[in-house]
C-alpha cells in the first residue's frame, strides 16, 4: 500500500478560491482532512471573496456526498 503525502499551503489554497478553482479545492477536501480544515479556516478570512468561495467548495462537496458528519 502506498502511502501519500500531502504539503498544504494556507496561502497557495487561498490563492486557488481567489481565482475560482473550486472544483480543484472542493476535490482535495473531500480527499485530505488537512485541506478540509484549512477551508473551514478560510470561512472567516478577511476577503469576502474567499470567504464567498469557501461556502462554495463545502456547498459543492454537501452535494455530491463528500462530507460526513464526522467532519
Amino acid at each position: 500500500m502506498v502511502r501519500e503525502e500531502l504539503i498544504v499551503d494556507k496561502e497557495g489554497i487561498r490563492e486557488d478560491l481567489l481565482n475560482w478553482h473550486i472544483k480543484e479545492v472542493a476535490e482535495l477536501a473531500a480527499k485530505y482532512d488537512k485541506m478540509f480544515k484549512i477551508v473551514k479556516e478560510l470561512l472567516h478570512d478577511k476577503n469576502p471573496l474567499i470567504r464567498a468561495n469557501a461556502l462554495q467548495t463545502l456547498k459543492d462537496m454537501v452535494k455530491k456526498g463528500n462530507l460526513d458528519q464526522k467532519r
